[in-house]
Order: C-alpha cells, then structure tokens, then sequence
C-alpha cells in the first residue's frame, strides 16, 4: 500500500505530470532502473516539450554507496596515494640522477603492475624503513584502485581493499560508509529517498546531474500498457507519482544545483565577440540591401 505522505494515488490513465516515479525492465536482466519526470506541469499541459519527457536518473541507495559514491571515494583516495608516490620515487631518484624525470600516473601504474611496489623501491635505492613503508603502502594502494570493477568486484570492495592497506580498522569503515548515506553529509549532487512507490527495496538516491530524456512514444502509463503495446528494451512505464512537497523538492535542489554553474570568463569573452559579429554582418547585410 502506497504511504500518502510520499506518494500520490493516481489511476493508470492519469495524464503524466512532473514527479512521477517511472521504470525501465531491460530484457534479459535482473536489475531494474528508475527516474522521475522533471518535465514542468504546464510544459506538459501545453505540450511545450515536444516529444520528450524529461528525468532524473534515480539509483537503489546500494547501487548508490557500492559504485557511484565509493567510486568518489576511490577517485580521491588513488589521486592522493599516487601523488606521494610519485613525489616520494623522484625524490629518491633524484639522489641518484639528479635530473631524474618524475614519473606519470600511467609510469607508475604500468611498472608497480608488473614489478610490484618492493622492485619499485630496490631500484631507486629507498632504505630507509620509514619512507620506504610509506611508499610501498601508497604505490600498492594506488594500484588496487586502479583496477577495474566488474559484475563481481565494486567500487566499494576496492574502497574497503585501500582502507584495509591504510590500517583502517572494520568500525572505522562501517562508519565512513554510513556516512555515505547520511543526508547532512551527502553532495548536492543526489538526493536521498526512502522508498519508491510499488518496490519493495528500501532506500533510493536521485541523481541531481543525470539528467535525461525520453520519447512520449517509448513512455508509458502503467506495466500493463507498455505489455500491450509490446515495449522494448528502450521503453519505460509509470510506477507511481511521488507527492508534491517531494516532487518540489527534487525540482528545487536541482535548480538550485545548476544555478551555481558559472561561466568562465574567456567562455563570456568569446561569446561577446561572437554577438559583435553576427551584429557587424547582420548591420552589412542590411546597409547593402
């Protein structure tokens, strides 16, 4: 039974509005996907949005912590450990050839791969136990983040592998990860919700800059419509409409997110010599005629 307080109780035959909470099946999988209009009530009044329906990307909060966030987290921590790396081996190298080149993020990957971090430190000469504990833990943990995620490893079991070699203990993890989903800790990026109306799993994050759209055609009222009208892979149906304070909110951070999108200056530069042109030619063109 649909929670009011979230959702709206609408029939199969109401006409989309933004809000509503829609469903892709794919064929031959098991794994669900979800958005949720963002197109304007009056633009779909008035039929202002062409034949496109547009949405937020919605992820389950599992998908959400295992690729999307601990994929951050990933990013940050392997940029981090490969600068000291690499600042730690030019430093060392340089006592041998002071004109030592420092070695690239590619460099370091492609050599710690196929030596491992212990030649690595043998061959610029590192003993001193100190330095060299530091940098073979940042070249290992560099090259653990650096490996691909695939159906059976996520970002988050490389995440929880790094934080292993750094010495972070199990409570100490568990607590970085709930963070993860804490609303007063998370980006303005997404947007945490607890349920979506017809599923049974708990917890789902809007995705506030994957914004995408949809053809009316591929757009449908309910799972029964779209089986009667023989929907393919592409096609998407309607689950539910969450309830206004919801679907205000949703529609509010995402404006409020892409409003603090500036331009740079050389971008307004150019595009002020731009209008100066075509005025230049448009003001030519009629003084000719």
């Amino acid at each position: 039974m649909l929670d009011e307080r979230f959702f709206k109780p609408i029939s199969d035959q109401t006409p989309f509005r933004q809000g509503d909470v829609i469903r892709r099946d794919p064929i031959g999988s098991s794994q669900p996907s979800w958005g949720v209009i963002i197109t304007a009530d009056c633009d779909i009044a008035q039929e202002k949005m062409g034949e496109f329906y547009t949405y937020l990307v919605v992820r389950s909060a599992r998908d959400y912590v295992e690729q999307v966030w601990a994929g951050e987290e990933l990013l940050k921590l392997a940029e981090r450990h490969r600068r000291v790396a690499i600042e730690g081996i030019h430093e060392a190298d340089q006592i041998r050839d002071a004109n030592a080149i420092p070695l690239t993020a590619a460099d370091l990957t492609d050599w710690a791969a196929a030596d491992g971090a212990t030649a690595i430190l043998n061959a610029i000469g590192v003993s001193n136990n100190r330095v060299r504990s530091r940098l073979e833990a940042a070249i290992e943990i560099a090259l653990i983040a650096n490996q691909q995620t695939s159906e059976n490893v996520t970002s988050l079991q490389l995440l929880k592998a790094c934080w292993s070699r750094e010495g972070k203990k199990a409570p100490e993890q568990s607590g970085a990860i709930r963070n993860a989903l804490n609303p007063r800790q998370m980006r303005s990026d997404y947007m945490l919700l607890p349920a979506l109306p017809a599923e049974r799993e708990v917890g789902f994050v809007v995705m506030l800059r994957d914004v995408r759209a949809i053809r009316s055609t591929e757009l449908f009222m309910s799972r029964l419509d779209r089986r009667i009208g023989d929907g393919d892979d592409a096609t998407m149906y309607r689950i539910g409409r969450f309830s206004d304070f919801i679907r205000y909110a949703i529609a509010q951070r995402m404006a409020t997110l892409f409003s603090r999108i500036g331009m740079t200056e050389h971008f307004e530069s150019e595009s002020e010599v731009a209008a100066n042109l075509i005025l230049e030619s448009i003001h030519s063109s009629t003084d000719e005629r």
